[in-house]
């Protein structure tokens, strides 16, 4: 079938009009004009992502399930489907149930985040509710990398590295650098506790460099911490 004919699928029992009209706005809604006839084989994986869209899109349904549509594409095209399915969901204004289990997807696509667990809602909310006030220790790590410290989560991008003392007031950790990534405007460190802890900071390129072995001082401030204190660790 011909992009053309893949959206025009699921309108087979409409009038003819009909059918042209819907298929016409869902091209233009995935913004693929001049492509209508062209074949799967023709075209590039995202916009074979986004035929797939319009053919869902074409039937007008009030809720549209996507299970991890992006999860085949590469990384910079899934970075650039994403802004298209915000932007998509925003001009139809249906809403749509998105399915992942790439964290980072949940928090740059979502208005509101549903965290399973078991097959059981765990969580509901903003992304920036989930991400900075979990109500659980499952959500707290499953949204994202957490170092545990004397029972209090703490966020890699809360860590504050540095060799002299801590700030008055600040809590704060002596560490051992195991290891130093760089990742071009960040710098990925990880750092062993006197009790053999592994934990891991994410620091800006500008604030300094660490290397393997170096002792250091790691300090956040009381209001980063996360406590669950109903919950074993």
């Amino acid at each position: 079938l011909t992009v053309r004919g893949n959206i025009e699928f699921g309108l087979k029992h409409k009038p003819a009009a009909e059918r042209m009209r819907r298929v016409r706005e869902a091209i233009e809604m995935v913004r693929l004009e001049g492509k209508e006839e062209r074949k799967p084989a023709e075209i590039s994986g995202g916009e074979r992502q986004r035929v797939a869209l319009a053919r869902s899109l074409v039937v007008e349904p009030e809720v549209l399930l996507l299970d991890e549509p992006l999860a085949a594409l590469d990384p910079a095209l899934r970075k650039q489907m994403r802004a298209e399915l915000k932007d998509l969901q925003r001009r139809s204004g249906i809403s749509f149930l998105f399915v992942t289990h790439d964290q980072e997807e949940a928090l740059a696509l979502s208005d509101t985040i549903a965290v399973m667990n078991g097959g059981r809602i765990e969580q509901t909310g903003a992304p920036e509710e989930i991400y900075l006030r979990p109500r659980t220790r499952f959500v707290a790590n499953f949204m994202g990398a957490m170092n545990w410290i004397d029972g209090a989560g703490v966020r890699p991008e809360a860590m504050r590295v540095m060799r002299g003392p801590a700030p008055s007031g600040a809590r704060w950790a002596q560490a051992e650098v195991t290891a130093a990534s760089f990742l071009g405007n960040l710098i990925h460190l990880e750092a062993r506790l006197p009790d053999g802890a592994c934990v891991t900071a994410e620091m800006s390129r500008l604030d300094g460099s660490f290397a393997p072995g170096e002792r250091v001082t790691l300090w956040w401030s009381e209001q980063d911490e996360l406590r669950f204190p109903d919950e074993l660790p």
